[in-house]
């Protein structure tokens, strides 16, 4: 079974939020996340691929910690498929 996710709005990840959620293969997470704790994908899917804006902090994060990440183009999180997007 896959799972994705789609969060709206929030300003923090911490702990192990995401922590061994191995069903897990996309997250959208918006740009109003600024922060977020070095384990909060430990023990993921090793395909997961979150999905962000270039510009966002946690476009950083990823880069960093070298997690599979899109990038997102527009703002329409809902539709069928998920948000335009730009494989890197």
């Amino acid at each position: 079974m896959k799972a994705q996710l789609i969060l709206e709005n929030g300003k923090r990840f911490s702990g192990e939020m995401f922590g061994d959620c191995k069903a897990l293969t996309s997250v959208v997470i918006p740009k109003s996340i600024s922060e977020c704790d070095d384990n909060v994908f430990k023990g993921c899917n090793k395909n997961l691929k979150i999905k962000c804006h270039e510009d966002s902090y946690i476009y950083s994060f990823a880069k960093e910690k070298q997690l599979n990440y899109e990038f997102l183009y527009n703002n329409n999180y809902f539709n069928s498929d998920f948000a335009e997007t730009k494989e890197t």
